[in-house]
């Protein structure tokens, strides 16, 4: 295969005009320059046969970001590979497509590292600061040793539950109309009748609370144990009992549970990131306090 002819070094004016150039993804300009500087000014996501095995394997975890509750500033990534793939010859092109690749890798590491942009934080009320990072040089190392560019995810299991919660409502949950339930008595208990107890079926099932779904109007005891899983699950107290508080609970809509998952997937990477660090976790909804030791529950 003749190989294609591509630039082996860029120069600092080259970095400069691209980077002047208006773009529809956040670029943080001064770790680019500070990357390629460290490179003297060498491509890394090119090489003589075009695109690397590194720069497909970074374009597939933007493209998959979202999945860690991570929200990019850019257009879809699926398309990227294509464009680059199919332009990916002519010397300019490489460059572009060098740059917008790190930066896109340095939005990426920076939100997986201390959190989401400060837009984005005043949008879930999330108002901690977060430190700074030099991700110039968390590129280079990354490159050098061979690691794998994926940020290492929080190692608490809350972090790995809210992770498959967040993927299961955003694929199941998102476009179903979640009308409110009036409860028009005090409380429901099992053996009772009513006609909203079909509408609580069928909000438990898909909140996978109840394994099997029945269109019944009595509250048996599968729904007595789906009730009281569900309000395990949300810190009230498993009565296993229909009230106001339960009501209330089960209504809030999956966009903003899917907001509170977010923030809370946010609050788990600013814990300690050392598998081995002992802290306490307080869940003030369930009244509850954990201590974890070496990545584990003591008590």
């Amino acid at each position: 295969m003749q190989e294609k002819k591509w630039p082996l070094h860029f120069d600092s004016l080259s970095i400069e005009q691209h980077l002047a150039e208006k773009r529809n993804y956040f670029v943080d300009k001064e770790a680019v320059r500070k990357f390629y500087h460290l490179r003297s000014y060498k491509p890394v996501w090119f090489d003589s046969l075009g695109l690397t095995s590194q720069a497909r394997n970074l374009i597939f975890i933007l493209a998959n970001a979202s999945d860690e509750g991570i929200r990019l500033h850019q257009d879809a990534p699926g398309k990227l590979l294509s464009v680059m793939e199919m332009n990916g010859s002519d010397k300019n092109n490489i460059i572009q497509y060098d740059i917008e690749l790190t930066a896109r890798f340095f939005e990426y590491a920076s939100i997986a590292y201390h959190g989401l942009s400060n837009e984005i934080k005043h949008q879930l009320e999330w108002f901690i600061p977060s430190e700074k990072k030099d991700f110039a040089a968390v590129l280079q190392n990354a490159l050098q040793s061979g690691r794998s560019l994926t940020m290492q995810e929080p190692v608490y299991p809350l972090y790995r539950k809210l992770k498959q919660h967040l993927k299961y409502y955003r694929d199941s949950l998102m476009n179903i109309e979640w009308e409110p339930i009036d409860l028009q008595q005090l409380t429901l208990r099992q053996g009772d009748s009513s006609i909203i107890i079909p509408q609580i079926i069928k909000r438990l099932y898909l909140l996978q609370d109840l394994t099997n779904y029945s269109e019944g109007a009595e509250f048996d005891s599968a729904l007595f144990h789906g009730i009281k899983r569900f309000q395990l699950r949300h810190g009230l107290a498993p009565s296993g009992i229909v009230d106001k508080e339960f009501v209330s609970t089960i209504n809030v809509k999956p966009q903003e549970r899917i907001r509170q998952m977010l923030i809370n997937m946010e609050r788990c990477r600013w814990l300690p990131a050392e598998p081995d660090s002992a802290f306490i976790m307080i869940n003030i909804p369930a009244f509850k306090l954990l201590f974890f030791n070496k990545g584990k529950v003591i008590w």
